[in-house]
């Protein structure tokens, strides 16, 4: 015997899901998938336009909609180091639990696997669906997470196939605009330097050795005033050639180092060669240091200080601590026992810390240079937390 109750909730039932499905079949044409491919490829935050991406209501509609369990999507993208962002939807804050497994996660072996996989955390399952680029076979991951057992027969794949195939377009697109920017700029600053090279450092070049032969002769002079001022010129054009010759150098400076750990040790050996200064390396957080956005800007920050510090501090003695709090982020401090800095050391001509300050700005970093109670100088660039 049919119970009428059931009879009528079934039906209901039915209607409801037909209906939603009806309501996500019209969010599912509503999306523009060439407009969000577009908009990957020609952005330069990927940071803030993932999470407006997945945040849009036609989507979350959507997969709420047409896939039961559905909790929330998210998009993993390769940093350095071997590990991934994590890009979240800007609704809801994400769930720690969640967060914490997709941070831990490492990428695997370049083109290791073209197939999604599944996995489980607590009481969540989730399904990666890969977003490879086929130039450089790093994956970036398409990420469902489903509170109870993931739809059958591919329900999930299919239904986001066109925002998958979207995604994975405008990301291949968007780093191979990155690469062309990079390059070109890598290419200006070796223009640049070579330029330098052939017209104002050999000018120098050939004073300083001038300067020296007219030192030399003046110290047969019985005259002390003529000693004194071909001494100063002598030093001054000196100065004047191996700071020439410092710029040079930075600007050719690439980051081919596969570590930043590597690379500021490397830097740190370089200016320990140059000086007398001896520097020791405290690096407490060589893993969260690989994670850091935009490494070739640190090093350059890192550098300048280290060129400044040779340069003015009349130190002995260096030091560099590297260390991470979870709260706080990655914290590169450089410190001296020299003769400390002035409390406002920027001339005009000075260009050093101004550029070390604009860099900061660019990271989203903090600068803080400081006179040790100790003595010498403090330099701090506090990274920001990633999110």
């Amino acid at each position: 015997m049919v119970n009428l109750g059931q009879l009528l909730s079934f039906n209901i039932s039915t209607l409801w899901h037909r209906s939603a499905r009806k309501t996500a079949s019209r969010a599912l044409n509503s999306l523009d998938y060439s407009d969000i491919a577009f908009q990957l490829a020609t952005t330069d935050n990927l940071k803030r336009l993932l999470p407006s991406l997945l945040s849009q209501s036609a989507l979350q509609d959507q997969c709420s909609a047409e896939l039961p369990y559905y909790d929330s999507l998210f998009i993993l993208t390769p940093l350095a180091g071997h590990k991934y962002h994590v890009h979240a939807p800007a609704l809801l804050p994400p769930n720690p639990q969640l967060m914490n497994y997709f941070e831990s996660l490492r990428i695997r072996t370049p083109g290791h696997s073209n197939s999604q996989r599944i996995d489980q955390v607590g009481a969540h399952n989730i399904v990666f669906f890969p977003l490879q680029n086929r130039e450089s076979h790093e994956e970036a991951y398409l990420v469902v997470v489903f509170k109870g057992p993931i739809p059958r027969d591919n329900h999930a794949a299919n239904l986001l196939r066109p925002l998958r195939n979207a995604l994975q377009k405008g990301l291949q697109a968007h780093q191979k605009h990155q690469q062309q920017i990079d390059q070109a700029v890598q290419q200006e600053r070796e223009a640049q330097a070579a330029d330098l090279h052939d017209s104002i450092a050999q000018i120098l070049s050939y004073l300083k050795m001038r300067a020296y032969t007219l030192n030399s002769a003046c110290l047969e002079l019985e005259d002390p005033t003529f000693r004194k001022l071909s001494k100063d010129i002598e030093q001054q054009i000196g100065f004047a050639h191996r700071l020439t010759r410092e710029i040079i150098s930075s600007s050719r400076v690439t980051y081919e180092e596969t570590h930043l750990s590597s690379a500021i040790e490397n830097t740190m050996n370089e200016f320990e060669q140059l000086s007398g200064i001896v520097f020791e390396l405290d690096n407490r957080a060589k893993e969260p240091l690989e994670t850091v956005s935009h490494p070739n800007e640190v090093l350059f920050i890192v550098r300048e200080a280290l060129c400044n510090l040779v340069r003015h501090s009349h130190a002995s003695h260096t030091r560099i601590v590297i260390t991470h709090r979870a709260d706080v982020g990655v914290s590169i401090t450089v410190e001296d026992n020299g003769i400390g800095i002035r409390p406002n050391p920027a001339r005009k001509d000075s260009f050093g810390l101004r550029i070390m300050e604009e860099r900061a700005r660019k990271l989203g970093a903090k600068l803080q240079i400081e006179t040790r109670q100790q003595g010498g100088t403090r330099v701090c660039l506090r990274l920001p937390r990633k999110n």
